[in-house]
């Protein structure tokens, strides 16, 4: 009896020790972005600039554990994979993850990995509808009573993912903003798995000006969507009303402190 007392208490010093060491259980925060970028290495340089690395510095900064994941928005994004994953544990591991989670972004950006997603013809549609799908996938790996994750949209929002899509602006020929709004429920919220997680959900939507992105590098492109709020009022309603997720919106700013501001760090 006392060597069973003896062993078991052994046992509780080693797994007390493992969790000081490498921490314990999922990361704290899980933090999932949805980035959207161009065929233009200039504008892509910007966006990693003014909105990637903000962010990353924004989450890195905190004390607590996180994950962070970053997909892009592309004309499949339903079917699309990570392209930037890392982890900080709690605990003695803490500061080598932070080191490695720091490398990670340097070779992200060095190795320009957004503009292999753009680098076709075909990478010119955009799929933001795909998201809600990839959110839930991911909200279908964390259990009924999960912590959900913390949610950031880089991108105009504008769904364009052609002739037989959805054309939120009008100027591609798919589906308009209003055809979506009378298919959604039938279309995307009826086959969601875990709907009822999405309430998990903290979403921060950091709207790119496109047109201005390309302004600024003196290239031409197409003018921003005359119907803009009402894009806005559209993501406003599938996430706040819809699928009962905490929304927010920014147009401009500082990223790093609207990071900071919507993470409570």
């Amino acid at each position: 009896m006392r060597v069973m007392t003896v062993t078991r208490v052994l046992l509780l010093l080693i797994v007390a020790m493992a969790a000081v060491l490498f921490g314990c259980g999922e990361p704290e925060r899980h933090v999932v972005v949805f980035l959207e970028a161009r065929t233009n290495e200039q504008v892509n340089t910007a966006i990693m600039e003014q909105f990637v690395v903000p962010i990353f510095d924004a989450v890195d900064s905190s004390k607590k554990p996180y994950k962070l994941d970053i997909y892009p928005i592309s004309g499949n994004t339903e079917a699309s994979r990570a392209i930037f994953s890392t982890a900080v544990r709690s605990g003695a591991m803490k500061g080598r993850d932070r080191k490695a989670a720091r490398s990670e972004l340097v070779r992200f950006i060095e190795e320009r990995r957004i503009d292999q997603v753009y680098s076709d013809e075909g990478s010119e549609l955009v799929d933001v509808l795909g998201t809600i799908r990839v959110l839930d996938g991911i909200l279908g790996t964390k259990g009924s009573k999960g912590h959900g994750a913390y949610v950031i949209y880089v991108s105009d929002m504008v769904q364009s993912d052609g002739m037989d899509g959805y054309d939120f602006a009008g100027f591609t020929g798919g589906k308009s903003l209003e055809d979506c709004q009378g298919n959604f429920q039938r279309e995307y919220v009826a086959g969601l798995r875990h709907v009822e997680r999405f309430s998990q959900l903290k979403v921060l939507v950091m709207r790119v000006d496109f047109t201005t992105q390309y302004r600024m590098i003196g290239t031409a492109t197409a003018p921003a969507p005359l119907n803009r709020s009402d894009i806005d009022d559209f993501w406003y309603d599938v996430f706040k009303n819809k699928l009962k997720s905490t929304y927010d919106l920014s147009a401009s700013g500082d990223a790093l402190g609207l990071v900071q501001a919507f993470l409570g760090s």
